[in-house]
């Protein structure tokens, strides 16, 4: 994603990572400040109330429920793309990354959000993360599960536009 930005001679930006990829713009902009100015991480993992496998895809199971036929299909469908030796080369990473201590450094503004019925991202590690960060706020989404970002885009997006300076 750095790659990406540098190559484009893009500065500034404001990055939007869901789920897993909560913790990889929490560390691109730890790793690059100037190129990642602000972020809106949406259900970050991994909520220490649940912090095993088990545990982790019991509760994505669960969020089924909360979201609409079409998030699903897509969920599903994304988790069938991969395959499950994508999920089993990616899950150890995602659970040895500490995704608090990461937020508790960022040095820019972060948007931690949760939807109000996901599973995954309980509200209170969203507040604990967003207390631990030095410029950290806490959002949630009415009527929302883990895919928040997905059926509440309007919302979401005009946490990603505001500008908190």
């Amino acid at each position: 994603m750095l790659a990406v930005l540098r190559h484009r001679g893009l500065a500034g930006a404001v990055l939007v990572g869901h789920s897993m990829g909560a913790q990889v713009v929490a560390e691109a902009m730890l790793r690059d400040p100037e190129a990642v100015r602000r972020a809106v991480l949406v259900g970050p993992v991994v909520d220490p109330s649940g912090a095993t496998v088990a545990q982790q895809a019991l509760r994505l199971a669960r969020d089924g429920r909360h979201e609409p036929a079409g998030v699903n299909a897509v969920v599903a469908t994304d988790y069938l793309r991969a395959g499950p030796r994508w999920y089993s080369a990616v899950l150890p990473h995602m659970f040895a990354y500490d995704t608090a201590a990461g937020v508790a450094r960022l040095p820019g503004p972060v948007v931690v959000a949760r939807g109000e019925r996901d599973p995954v991202a309980s509200r209170e590690w969203v507040r604990r993360l967003a207390d631990l960060a030095p410029s950290g706020t806490a959002r949630e989404v009415p009527r929302a599960g883990h895919v928040a970002m997905a059926t509440h885009a309007p919302l979401v997006a005009r946490w990603v536009r505001e500008d908190p300076s």
